[in-house]
């Protein structure tokens, strides 16, 4: 395998009628998996695992958070190097952990097309993570190179490509220093990867979340249907969703929300994290607007479970997950009349009593140091409460006895002896 570094490579000169690419200004980093054109099983898995946690030139100090946020791939792995039925899986595997961990997986559809339907037929184009890719010509028609779906050889007949994008005449840099025009969805899966770059630089909250990455190309692209290939409308197994518009889906990811505010405890004070500035916000208690909290942060007064949604400048909104707040050290006469627990320390046993509110619900529960509960119970109260808990299984040492009362909690230390 050999990774490639700027001053490897031989660029060729920009500069009034040579304007190509997509993302001109977008990095750029190479793994070569082929030896003059053909490559294995192997040195394809070999490319997508460097990708994962790319190291450096001497094949150490790998490193996932430098994986890009795309790649392109312009290969199929037919039955003469090495790819069939039986380890397909083993490939999948590679392009859905590469998914997962928030790469678009990019993949040319293939040239086929003069084979006619079910002519994508090799990995990775076959695969259902991967982002596959037609060809299209300056008319919006497809390609007669173009491969097309469905696919058949993994007996799945799934839908492909996903999309298209243009393949045919395309002004490309050439080693030398040159250009030329070149045909191939080999072509138009460099589209599609530049439109991810470009998509990412309009919205960096965008980077690592491919659902929505994709479903922005595939919802703003220009609608070409087909009726070939076993499919109509839009997708089909011609030109998938249809051929990329660069400006529509950037101005459709601009408008995405990606405020993922979270609550957290500062202190006494519940603080805001993961929004850089909002022009409101509204505190909740168990699902209950909190009438005046409205302010980044808020002082909780009592047990339950808090969340908080935040308007942005550009209107967009999101709601907190609900995080969990306990009032400890508070005195239990604030919500519990005439409380005792003795002995404590104990030896065996334990009683706790109290007043409780008339007809009140409560829970207590017992914990160890680890956090693991070891006793529960919970009991309707009318009034007075009194109850002796044994604890001659409990191994010694200290734990926390938590009372619920409604909304409100008290925590105490038990020392077992």
């Amino acid at each position: 395998m050999k990774k490639f570094k700027h001053d490897d490579l031989l660029f060729c000169p920009l500069g009034g009628s040579n304007e190509i690419g997509m993302a001109p200004e977008a990095k750029w980093m190479g793994c070569r998996d082929m030896a003059s054109g053909v490559g294995q099983l192997s040195t394809y898995l070999e490319c997508f695992e460097w990708f994962l946690a790319p190291t450096d030139l001497d094949d150490k100090n790998a490193d996932p958070d430098k994986a890009p946020h795309v790649i392109n791939n312009s290969w199929g792995c037919p039955t003469d190097e090495g790819c069939n039925t039986s380890n397909f899986a083993t490939l999948e595997t590679s392009v859905n952990n590469l998914r997962d961990a928030g790469v678009v997986v990019v993949v040319s559809a293939g040239n086929d097309g003069s084979k006619g339907c079910s002519s994508i037929n090799t990995p990775a184009a076959i695969f259902a993570k991967s982002f596959t890719v037609g060809a299209t010509n300056s008319s919006d028609a497809i390609a007669s190179f173009s491969s097309r779906g469905p696919v058949t050889v993994d007996n799945s007949n799934k839908m492909k490509p996903e999309i298209s994008a243009p393949g045919v005449g395309v002004r490309s840099c050439v080693p030398g220093g040159g250009y030329q025009s070149m045909d191939g969805t080999s072509m138009a899966g460099p589209h599609v990867a530049g439109l991810v770059a470009l998509i990412i630089s309009a919205n960096p909250g965008l980077a690592g979340n491919v659902d929505k990455i994709e479903e922005i190309i595939k919802n703003s692209a220009v609608k070409l249907s087909s009726s070939s290939c076993g499919s109509s409308g839009v997708p089909n197994n011609v030109f998938g969703h249809g051929r990329i518009d660069a400006l529509a889906a950037i101005e459709e990811a601009v408008k995405v929300c990606n405020l993922k505010p979270k609550v957290v405890q500062n202190g006494e004070m519940l603080e805001i994290e993961g929004v850089a500035n909002a022009k409101s916000y509204k505190w909740y208690f168990e699902g209950d607007e909190i009438q005046g909290a409205t302010s980044e942060t808020y002082k909780p007064t009592k047990s339950g479970k808090y969340k908080v949604e935040v308007t942005d400048n550009n209107d967009c909104v999101a709601m907190s997950e609900e995080f969990e707040v306990v009032i400890s050290g508070i005195d239990a006469s604030q919500f519990l009349g005439d409380f005792k627990m003795y002995p404590n320390p104990h030896t065996s046993s334990f009683t706790i009593s109290f007043v409780g509110r008339e007809t009140s619900s409560i829970s207590l529960q017992i914990y160890d140091m680890l956090g693991e509960q070891v006793y529960s119970i919970s009991e309707n109260v009318n009034g007075k409460f009194s109850k002796t808990i044994d604890t001659e299984k409990f191994s010694n040492g200290i734990y926390t006895l938590q009372i619920v009362d409604g909304n409100n909690k008290w925590h105490r230390k038990i020392v077992k002896q």
